[in-house]
């Protein structure tokens, strides 16, 4: 099992959404001592927002593989972070 742990909060350390996906990869881990955890931050390690067609392949191809992908998605002005 792979589980995709997509974080996308500026707060950093502070960030309630990271706290969230933590204790719910943590969870998933737990009932699954065999999953892999892949984690991607958006902040520390942004993607384009745009770019030509096969550009972030390595982006698709982990979601793709991923069994269960675990999206922490703050709040900003109603609405999700640009870079999610």
């Amino acid at each position: 099992m792979t589980i995709l742990k997509i974080d996308s909060s500026i707060s950093g350390e502070a960030s309630v959404s990271r706290v969230l996906t933590q204790s719910i990869v943590g969870q998933l881990a737990a009932a699954n001592p065999a999953a892999a955890v892949v984690a991607r931050d958006l902040v520390a390690a942004p993607l384009a927002h745009l770019t030509e067609r096969g550009q972030d392949a390595d982006v698709l191809d982990e979601f793709l593989a991923a069994d269960t992908v675990v999206i922490g998605a703050p709040m900003y002005n109603f609405g999700v972070p640009s870079q999610l």
